[in-house]
């Protein structure tokens, strides 16, 4: 299941912490991609097809389970 984050909405009003400077680079990123488009420079990660065959996976472990154990083994 996949649910929209909703409408676009303006961000001037807003008021991040230093617990959101993921969110403020990755803002950056994306502004800095979109800038590069309009000089035809190749956003980052788009010259590596090897990045697209990456994708999230789930795990069901036991109490005494290691995450990162069964993780590595797959």
């Amino acid at each position: 299941m996949q649910e929209s984050m909703g409408a676009i909405c303006g961000r001037a009003n807003e008021h991040l912490g230093a617990s959101d400077a993921a969110i403020v680079q990755m803002r950056r990123r994306l502004i800095n991609a979109a800038r590069g488009l309009k000089t035809n420079k190749t956003p980052p990660g788009v010259e590596n097809p090897a990045l697209y065959q990456k994708h999230g996976d789930q795990l069901l472990l036991g109490e005494n389970d290691s995450w990162s154990e069964h993780y590595a083994a797959r």
